[in-house]
């Protein structure tokens, strides 16, 4: 029973955000988004979003492109398999809920090996499905998920002493996005591993296998030039590309997001406190549990990896421009540990699923504000093709809920807009400018 509880709310997740299950990829648009955007013209008005860079650039490279030649700075794990989905499937997305559900299938496998409790596991579980940052990805496709799955896969098998299939997944994830986090979660790893017998023996297989699922990242390379020499080489264009890259560190975003759901930003000349989706009350509660287990002695080897791995990625997170998606791979550890915290508390645990639900409330009933943004952005840009992709089409709209609005785009122009809610999603009816 309690795992059907588990995929009801998983495809409860999936049900609000079913207008990905309806999307269409079409390469001829965002090819000519991704080349006129200010990838490749400075200044350019056309400014196309990460996600978008992504899905398009693992197009390219599921039809063979050279991951060197493209968006080289990012590594291709995830963005290929984006790719995959995008070629084959005609939608990006289905990666995306393909990674959300099988993240929910790790985090439970790892619940149940740290708690042999049900309920304990089956909460830890449901905390991490309904957590609306995590939910979120779906609509999306960026790399913090793919990410995710992968550095909790290596800590499951690091868990089940496998060393070979930890390692591969750790460099996976190095293989999926910047490694900025991965170095130091493999010398923690390191240090897990140096004890008992054959620490030695045991850390050289680590080490091979961490290259082995780095090597493994760069698939679609290899299948087209299976020389590693060049491959070795032609790293140094992705070192050069991040030399003397400013971090520009914010230690306080961090915090102030998680206890208020603000970040502070500077956009273009103006500073302002930005409230952004995605927070949930897991957030301040885990912190809490996090800094308890900090001042008394964790005896469990297990436990102690995972406050120390969570101590890690907060303090490295202190060191750059904080942004809450880069909490994604966070997430599952403090769940884990708020869990193992209160394990003897179920009623408070309990409690705080019904708030994880509600805190999925914009998620679940989306507002129009978004898209009246983006709307007026593109219009100040004159960026028609994206408000072209942002429109109902086809869509029958007398079977959707329309809303009307009439907003101020500059003093001399308002722009007259029907939204229609289309599988969740808000969606261009039409509109009209009025001078």
């Amino acid at each position: 029973m309690s795992k059907i509880i588990i995929i009801i709310a998983v495809f409860f997740v999936i049900y609000f955000s079913r207008w990905t299950l309806f999307y269409k990829f079409d390469p001829v648009y965002w090819e000519n988004f991704y080349y006129e955007s200010q990838w490749n013209i400075p200044n350019s008005q056309r400014i196309i979003p990460d996600s978008g860079v992504y899905r398009f650039v693992g197009y390219k490279l599921a039809n063979g492109e050279n991951p060197f030649n493209i968006d080289y700075w990012v590594p291709p794990a995830g963005k290929y398999i984006y790719g995959l989905s995008a070629k084959h499937l005609n939608n990006p997305y289905f990666a995306s809920i393909t990674f959300y559900i099988a993240l929910v299938f790790i985090n439970f496998s790892l619940s149940s090996l740290l708690f042999k409790d049900k309920f304990n596991t089956n909460i830890s579980t449901l905390l991490l499905a309904t957590n609306p940052l995590i939910a979120h990805q779906i609509t999306l496709t960026m790399l913090d998920l793919p990410q995710a799955l992968f550095i909790i896969t290596h800590i499951f098998f690091l868990f089940k002493k496998n060393i070979l299939l930890s390692g591969i997944f750790l460099g996976l994830a190095l293989g999926t996005k910047i490694g900025y986090f991965i170095p130091v979660i493999a010398l923690l790893d390191i240090f897990y591993l140096y004890k008992g017998k054959n620490k030695f023996k045991k850390i050289l297989y680590f080490s091979f296998s961490v290259l082995l699922g780095y090597v493994l990242a760069y698939f679609c390379y290899f299948i087209k030039h299976p020389n590693p020499i060049p491959w070795l080489r032609l790293h140094q264009k992705i070192l050069n590309f991040w030399h003397g890259t400013p971090l520009f560190p914010s230690p306080y975003n961090f915090f102030t997001y998680i206890f208020s759901n603000k970040i502070f930003q500077v956009l273009g000349n103006k500073k302002i406190w930005m409230s952004l989706s995605g927070w949930s009350i897991i957030f301040p509660l885990s912190f809490f549990t996090l800094t308890l287990n900090l001042i008394k002695k964790q005896k469990n080897q297990n436990f102690k990896y995972l406050i120390t791995f969570s101590t890690l990625w907060i303090v490295l997170l202190t060191f750059i421009d904080f942004w809450p998606r880069y909490l994604i791979p966070l997430i599952p550890v403090l769940i884990l540990i708020f869990v193992h915290t209160l394990k003897n508390h179920k009623t408070f645990l309990i409690i705080i699923i019904l708030l994880s639900f509600f805190n999925l409330k914009n998620y679940i009933f989306p507002q129009p504000t978004e898209t009246l943004n983006q709307v007026k952005q593109y219009l100040n840009t004159n960026s028609f093709k994206e408000i072209g992709a942002l429109s109902s089409k086809s869509i029958k709209q007398d079977k959707y809920p329309t809303n009307h609005y009439n907003i101020d785009i500059n003093q001399q122009t308002k722009l007259d807009i029907t939204l229609v809610k289309v599988n969740n999603q808000w969606k261009i009816s039409n509109y009209f400018l009025i001078n």
